[in-house]
């Protein structure tokens, strides 16, 4: 674990130092999505605002082109960051798998206590389902993690099923120490943001937080990727 917890720490460093400007688009991103989703939290009834249907296309998509550009960088890839191709075409199917995986168990252990008890879930359960939910989420997930990468910087993923193996308990520890603590701040803040009662100014301020902390996150889960990636390529 301290092998891969270690290279996912220093990949990370490093992408501060390295590609700020990809970073920076990402907070954009993250945080103009996020105050979208703050302006449209509560629409009325059987009415999709069309903001928020363009907020949730360019979050999925403008994410996953940028977090296949990140990816490239990290894993100093021969394919082009920004390139247009079928690298990216999967990067972002995989973005689409990651997130039906999580809302489907996101659902299930919300939704089927709830139903049991015949009675809303009290806050405090409410939040360890979602915290379980992203890493069971995370569990299904990882033996994919190294292949996932390969074909998301064009690159042959052959025999990396087989590496990943002896990978998973290093890789799934790093996760737990590294990324699950900002996983549960964001839940925590995505929490605050909708069930409190604040002004329009401090949710804005909040929002713009969980911005950063969001693309903190991902700056590590790509870095984790990564480092995965490279210790999976280099068994072979």
């Amino acid at each position: 674990m301290a092998s891969v917890s270690a290279s996912t720490w220093a990949i990370f460093k490093k992408s501060f130092r390295s590609m700020p400007a990809i970073w920076a688009i990402f907070l954009v991103v993250a945080a103009a999505t996020n105050v979208c989703d703050l302006v449209y939290a509560n629409p009325k009834p059987g009415h999709v605002p069309p903001l928020l249907i363009v907020s949730l296309l360019v979050r999925l998509l403008g994410v996953s082109w940028i977090g296949c550009a990140a990816l490239r960088v990290m894993a100093e890839s021969r394919a082009k960051p920004w390139g247009l191709d079928r690298g990216l075409l999967f990067c972002t199917f995989w973005g689409i798998v990651g997130l039906a995986v999580g809302a489907l168990l996101a659902r299930l252990f919300t939704l089927i206590p709830n139903l049991a008890s015949g009675t809303a879930l009290a806050p405090v359960w409410l939040y360890a389902g979602l915290a379980f939910s992203s890493v069971l989420s995370v569990l299904i997930l990882l033996p994919f993690m190294a292949w996932s990468v390969a074909l998301s910087v064009r690159e042959t993923p052959s025999s990396l099923f087989r590496r990943m193996v002896p990978l998973m308990g290093p890789a799934f520890g790093a996760y737990l120490m590294l990324a699950f603590p900002l996983h549960l701040l964001h839940l925590g803040a995505t929490a605050y943001l909708m069930k409190t009662e604040l002004s329009l100014r401090l949710k804005l301020v909040a929002t713009m937080g969980d911005g950063v902390e969001s693309t903190i996150l991902a700056m590590m889960m790509v870095a984790l990727s990564v480092a995965v990636y490279r210790k999976a390529a280099a068994a072979i």
